[in-house]
């Protein structure tokens, strides 16, 4: 009985020395997975902060743009009126100058 109790004391040694190193195969296998989880919710972190960077540069670009677009408008307003005037400034040199050989004409026929 001696004998037979050892030898299954000693089966069941075995059978716990494998289970230990299952288990430590097992918290082995969960510290890898806790480290990558832990990397890609640093890269996600960071992906995350970049993303709202770009969302916040298209915005500041887009505010941007309406600006340039409104000053373009303002521009081409500025460059219209300025034709205008140069228009109405042609005309009155055109009649200034009609006025003026009238005159000569009026002053020629009077003397």
């Amino acid at each position: 009985e001696s004998e037979a109790s050892a030898a299954r004391l000693k089966d069941e040694n075995a059978l716990l020395e494998k289970k230990i190193l299952n288990n430590t195969y097992v918290k082995d296998e969960i510290a890898d997975l806790k480290k990558k989880l832990d990397e890609y919710e640093a890269k996600m972190s960071h992906t995350e902060t970049k993303l709202h960077e770009s969302e916040a540069s298209a915005a500041r670009l887009k505010d941007e743009n309406a600006l340039l677009e409104k000053k373009i408008l303002n521009n081409t307003y500025v460059k219209d009126e300025i034709a205008d005037l140069k228009k109405k400034l042609d005309e009155y040199e055109a009649k200034m100058s009609h006025t003026e050989t009238k005159l000569h004409e009026s002053e020629a026929s009077a003397a």
